[in-house]
């Protein structure tokens, strides 16, 4: 029986798209040759084929893939649920649908955004989800998610980055005051100090 891989190369060879051996390679281009996979092109065959993929690496290279392409609001509920399959069950998979997902949403998918950021039970997976909600900081639903992931040790740290840039200096100092006493959880404390340094900058200019 022909593996995940096989099959989605064999898919993709079927559509014509250019550069299949090369499905999965992600290199820095200053050091090694370039990959020849047309991204674009592949798009359509790797969200076709993405829900018959049991394979969590295979999930995750067409979730790297994807996130370098321009996607339709159809794509996005397509990875939605992908996302939702994959985020308990395997975390690199997981995390690269949350960042493919967090690349395709556009304001109308905020509140689903946000809904997402709050589900504890998707852990480390929503970390690039909640960092994107900055993006949609006039949304009335975008700060309060924000301030209540806070303390979250598996999405702290982006929370806070996506904070700072939706609060004013002196209210992201505040925001983190309780967590800089947090004894807790040392890793979330750590966080907040470390996002507090810049912030102090910030006020004193």
């Amino acid at each position: 029986m022909a593996s995940d891989r096989e099959s989605l190369c064999d898919a993709l060879r079927a559509a014509g798209v250019r550069g299949v051996d090369d499905f999965g390679r992600f290199v820095n281009t200053k050091y090694f040759r370039a990959s020849e996979f047309d991204d674009a092109a592949a798009a359509p065959v790797l969200l076709a084929e993405l829900p018959s993929v049991s394979d969590g690496s295979v999930v995750a290279a067409i979730a790297r893939h994807l996130r370098r392409v321009r996607l339709s609001p159809r794509d996005f509920d397509r990875l939605l649920v992908a996302f939702e399959r994959w985020a308990t069950e395997n975390f690199d998979a997981g995390w690269t649908l949350g960042d493919a997902l967090a690349h395709a949403a556009r304001p109308d998918h905020v509140a689903t955004m946000c809904q997402l950021a709050q589900r504890q039970e998707y852990g480390r997976s929503r970390q690039m989800i909640v960092f994107a909600l900055w993006r949609w900081r006039r949304s009335e639903l975008v700060e309060p998610t924000l301030r209540g992931l806070l303390a979250d040790p598996d999405v702290a740290m982006h929370a806070m980055s996506a904070l700072n840039r939706v609060i004013p200096a002196d209210d992201m100092l505040a925001a983190l005051a309780p967590l800089l006493q947090n004894d807790a959880d040392p890793t979330v404390r750590k966080q907040a100090q470390c996002q507090a340094t810049p912030v102090r900058r910030r006020i004193l200019r």
